[in-house]
């Protein structure tokens, strides 16, 4: 192998300086919205602050969509209001915590020049996220009616 060439399996150290800081503007940026946002006290429609319309899906059916209070949970995190989040999305609250621990996956990769160590398979994300997305939309429809 010669040495201009890149490692098989990895990323040349500029690209994962580029997706690691990336990673960290992003979620920062998501993370400082849910700081600006004032939680909604009905438990959803806090979107509606980002000049966002209200919920097509919940207009037109009366039930919440699977996404209904993410973005309200979001703020009451970032406000470290967990019992909150949690009573009204508990997959936002948990999306937070995972938004929250990419910065320092990102950090990482701006200062070593390399993904991190630890390799996931996309199913052991993929899979438990929609486990909870699912469980979280049917635990919204049961305190919504």
């Amino acid at each position: 192998m010669r040495l201009d060439e890149p490692m098989r399996g990895s990323m040349r150290p500029a690209r994962a300086r580029m997706v690691g800081a990336g990673a960290v503007m992003a979620c920062a940026a998501l993370l400082a919205c849910a700081a600006w946002l004032k939680p909604d006290p009905r438990g959803f429609g806090t979107h509606t602050q980002l000049t966002r319309g209200p919920c097509v899906f919940y207009f037109l059916t009366g039930v919440p969509c699977p996404t209904c209070g993410m973005t309200t949970s979001f703020a009451h995190m970032a406000r470290l209001q967990v019992l909150r989040a949690v009573r009204v999305q508990p997959a936002g609250a948990a999306l937070f915590v995972v938004v929250l621990a990419l910065i320092p996956a990102g950090v990482f990769c701006v200062v070593a020049g390399r993904m991190p160590p630890v390799r996931v398979h996309p199913n052991w994300i993929a899979i438990p996220a929609l486990i909870l997305l699912v469980a979280g939309w049917v635990y919204k429809i049961l305190v919504t009616l």
